[in-house]
């Protein structure tokens, strides 16, 4: 897997840290803009780094949160050591 944009590697590192995630909590945690976030997350997603793990209930509303995949595990661990 080639070498992933700063803003892939900060959500990637921050998931491996944490729970499943909203898009909002991501935001939040990463220090970043909703709308770049969401691309980052659609292309991690694309690439299979990333999935729906469940929904999160808010005010009668869902929301995805999402968790990493089992083949983001080395990308996770490379990112590291960098």
């Amino acid at each position: 897997m080639g070498d992933l944009p700063p803003l892939q590697n900060r959500i990637m590192l921050y998931l491996a840290r944490n729970e499943p995630q909203a898009i909002n909590e991501t935001v939040e945690g990463c220090k970043g803009h909703c709308k770049s976030l969401w691309i980052a997350l659609n292309a991690l997603e694309q690439k299979g780094l990333i999935k729906k793990a469940d929904l999160k209930t808010y005010r009668n509303r869902e929301y995805p949160r999402f968790w990493l995949t089992q083949e983001s595990a080395h990308v996770c661990s490379e990112i590291g050591q960098n």
